[in-house]
């Protein structure tokens, strides 16, 4: 009884790791728990049957607990003889080598599924990783082709911007007036692109903010322009490091 409790326990223990329905997961932990509690009438019946006589009466002045002291006794009388058993180096009794074989193979099963969790939750990181670089790579493909069209107008809005900088810094204001309707100018014609595979939030940021700054500028009016400016020349920084992600481009 007392190995086909414990068989029997080991075997639905690691049933659970073939299971993919909640409810026959809970099932089987049911049953693991109460086969596996089938031996220990029979072992207690042993334990109490090895207990020399006379070494599980009643304690004096507590009547009515001679049972529990006698089972009490039973338990020290056999920890002692495992005590024993260990200090003179004989073997291990059978009945706690099975035991600590169940033990064990839970133990053995329960790592088994962290183990396998972890993989998994590794190889979706590693699958998902795959994934997002081939996106990428097919977004890099798409943007090379944008670019035989578009790095025109990026290295012009460069341009405008380098020259309305040189204007504004040599105080020649008709320079800023020129190099501000430029600027709008440029950017609207940048803006009837089509978007590009990569930043294109960054890039319509950057046409709408550089056309409104030149139009502001070409209108006399630079010092409401920087505001626009700036968000522009941000817009236009994170598109170019967007792209500069792709080999071989350096927008």
């Amino acid at each position: 009884m007392r190995l086909l409790g414990i068989g029997s326990a080991a075997a639905l223990i690691v049933s659970i790791i073939y299971l993919r329905l909640y409810p026959l997961v809970l099932v089987a932990v049911l049953l693991a728990g109460v086969i596996g509690q089938f031996y220990r009438p029979a072992a207690q019946t042993l334990v109490t049957d090895l207990t020399p006589p006379g070494r599980a009466g009643a304690h004096p002045g507590r009547p009515g607990h001679t049972t529990h002291n006698k089972t009490l006794g039973s338990h020290r009388y056999a920890l002692r003889n495992i005590n024993c058993s260990r200090d003179s180096g004989d073997a291990m009794p059978r009945s706690i080598v099975v035991v600590s074989a169940g033990s064990a193979l839970a133990v053995a099963v329960l790592a088994g599924c962290t183990s396998a969790h972890g993989a998994g939750t590794a190889a979706t990181a590693r699958k998902a990783a795959a994934q997002a670089g081939a996106h990428l790579r097919q977004l890099c493909t798409e943007q090379v082709s944008w670019e035989r069209r578009g790095e025109a107008s990026v290295k012009a809005l460069y341009a405008d911007t380098g020259a309305l900088a040189a204007d504004a810094s040599a105080s020649n204001f008709a320079g800023v007036t020129k190099a501000g309707r430029k600027l709008s100018s440029d950017a609207i014609a940048a803006a009837t692109l089509p978007l590009p595979p990569l930043a294109q939030s960054s890039w319509k940021a950057l046409t709408t903010d550089y056309a409104a700054a030149g139009s502001a500028i070409a209108a006399g009016h630079p010092g409401s322009a920087v505001p626009e400016l700036e968000a522009g020349n941000s817009a236009i920084s994170a598109f170019s490091t967007a792209v500069g992600k792709c080999p071989g481009l350096d927008s």
